[in-house]
């Protein structure tokens, strides 16, 4: 990982920064100070060595180079420059829109795998596959679900999206936290790849004691600590981290806020599933996730599903559709899932009267 350190350091020192200066004032035509435009440069133009490391991993993994625009959604001017560096460095070759990298290199990326990659390995472990269970279901883990701990288990078909989208831009290995995790999600993510570390806090000791047991099952390592978020902190730091925290205003703020505290100074990901909000809260979490320096990569509305929602209040709502309706009622909840970048140091906004055509 020493290589890729020293990497982002030169990438994001001098061979970025001059790069940038030198664009401002030829192709942008840039009339300011070479001070103000390096300012700007390692401010607001500069990534996380995360984010470095995602563009590493789209190029690398790309079957066309020009993937990796769709991917992050960066210009062919951001491309060029990546690459150009990459290919003097000799990190890569060239072949068309073709990448040739080390295979020795490629070890320390997290490969993506797609649903159905996914959704193989798990009938490979447990056979017969019913998406509309839950996983501890399939998984044979004898747990009831508390509802003073608002546990609710999601589909495994939610459970296999969500896996799909972390290892999506999860750029290498390292820590990854669950915060909470009574929908057995860190299980998934060790079978689907043994490699990533894996650590669930809960404030619930049956839950913990049941993953533990059924990771014991599967041959899989995983490291759990009975944690009230509300009120304890962790020692260690983690690339990034999942929570499907209560679907409230204080719940996703309590459960996010303790997320971002355990991500690094090398910045980090933050994954997030909860349901649809009114839009005036929407926009007091929206102003929240921004404070924080969580910045929004990808957002699915409505793909994560509930078949299994039993509380007293929701039977009689789903007694009277169904006689409504005359048809069996599988799904009656639904949330949205949510992927974000971690900025870890503090962005600072330059107020300068400039027009709006001007790029930095």
């Amino acid at each position: 990982m020493k290589f890729f350190r020293k990497l982002y350091k030169e990438f994001y020192g001098k061979y970025g920064e001059n790069f940038f200066v030198k664009d401002c004032k030829e192709l942008w035509k840039i009339k300011e100070k070479e001070s103000l435009l390096r300012k700007v440069y390692r401010i607001l133009e500069k990534d996380t060595f995360v984010e470095f490391m995602m563009h590493l991993k789209f190029i690398f993994f790309s079957k066309s180079i020009f993937d990796y625009i769709n991917l992050t959604c960066q210009d062919i001017r951001e491309l060029w420059l990546l690459l150009n560096f990459l290919v003097k460095k000799k990190v890569i070759k060239l072949k068309g829109d073709k990448v040739k990298v080390k295979k020795e290199l490629l070890k320390f990326f997290v490969k993506e795998k797609s649903e159905r990659e996914i959704e193989r390995i798990l009938r490979e472990t447990v056979g017969k596959l019913d998406k509309e269970k839950p996983l501890a279901n399939l998984f044979r883990a004898e747990f009831k679900w508390k509802y003073d701990y608002d546990q609710l288990p999601i589909s495994t078909s939610s459970a296999i999206f969500i896996i799909s989208r972390i290892l999506h831009w999860l750029p290498f290995y390292d820590n990854f936290l669950f915060i909470g995790d009574d929908d057995f999600l860190s299980i998934l993510l060790k079978l689907v790849d043994k490699k990533i570390r894996v650590k669930v806090v809960d404030i619930d000791k049956e839950l913990l004691l049941i993953l533990e047991k059924t990771a014991e099952e599967f041959g899989l390592e995983i490291e759990t600590e009975r944690v009230d978020i509300r009120k304890d902190a962790l020692k260690e730091n983690f690339i990034g981290f999942f929570t499907n925290p209560p679907y409230t205003e204080a719940g996703i703020r309590s459960f996010v806020n303790f997320g971002v505290k355990s991500l690094s100074k090398d910045g980090g990901l933050a994954f997030l599933t909860f349901s649809y909000e009114p839009s005036n809260r929407q926009i007091f979490l929206q102003k929240f996730f921004a404070s924080k320096n969580l910045i929004l990569l990808e957002m699915h509305p409505g793909v994560i599903t509930y078949p299994f929602y039993e509380l007293d209040e929701y039977k009689k709502v789903k007694e009277r559709l169904r006689k409504l309706t005359k048809t069996k009622i599988r799904k009656v909840l639904s949330a949205n899932f949510y992927s974000f970048t971690y900025i870890p140091w503090k962005v600072k906004r330059i107020v300068k009267k400039k027009s709006i055509y001007c790029y930095i």
